[in-house]
């Protein structure tokens, strides 16, 4: 059965105190709470983690991640070994996603280097999740909101696909 997949806004909306309230937290207690997430069946709380956590993504990903064709997703144009894997393009930040790349350019001082996306989640048969990004510009936020309206997105999109394995959701699949 699919689930209607939720937008950045949304998704941030759901993860209230979960993930931004870990930031301040150890690895290892972080890497507990995502693991928690899996027990309680909750992969938006999950995936939250996994964006934001080293040490997540480490215990998260498969021991090989496929990189598919967006284009083609039945085509495997290489295997990457899980602990070599270095592409994931999705950070959080508090409540909300950003291009990795420009969230490492943030870190750096570079505040104006923020590009928003916007993630759409969605339930495959199974019991895995795709999570489709591309990078967004939203209007300004409204009152008690994260973000405003979608004004456009851009850039070259992606997708990542996550499957049920050891009891929680591993990355499996890179979608470019």
């Amino acid at each position: 059965m699919t689930r209607a997949a939720t937008t950045a806004l949304a998704f941030g909306l759901a993860l209230a105190a979960g993930p931004a309230a870990a930031q301040a937290l150890s690895q290892a207690e972080v890497l507990q709470l995502a693991k928690d997430a899996c027990k309680a069946k909750d992969f938006s709380l999950m995936f939250g983690y996994f964006a934001q956590n080293d040490s997540v993504r480490a215990a998260l990903t498969a021991p090989e991640i496929q990189i598919r064709s967006l284009a083609r997703p039945g085509q495997i144009q290489r295997m990457v070994k899980g602990a070599e894997y270095r592409d994931f393009k999705i950070a959080m930040i508090d409540y909300s996603f950003f291009d990795a790349e420009s969230a490492d350019r943030f870190d750096a001082g570079q505040s104006e280097a923020l590009e928003a996306l916007k993630l759409d989640i969605t339930e495959e048969p199974g019991g895995a999740y795709r999570v489709t990004y591309v990078k967004a510009e939203y209007g300004p936020p409204g009152e008690d909101e994260e973000y405003g309206e979608l004004i456009r997105t851009y850039g070259q999109p992606g997708a990542y696909l996550f499957e049920p394995r050891d009891g929680c959701w591993q990355l499996t699949q890179d979608f470019r």
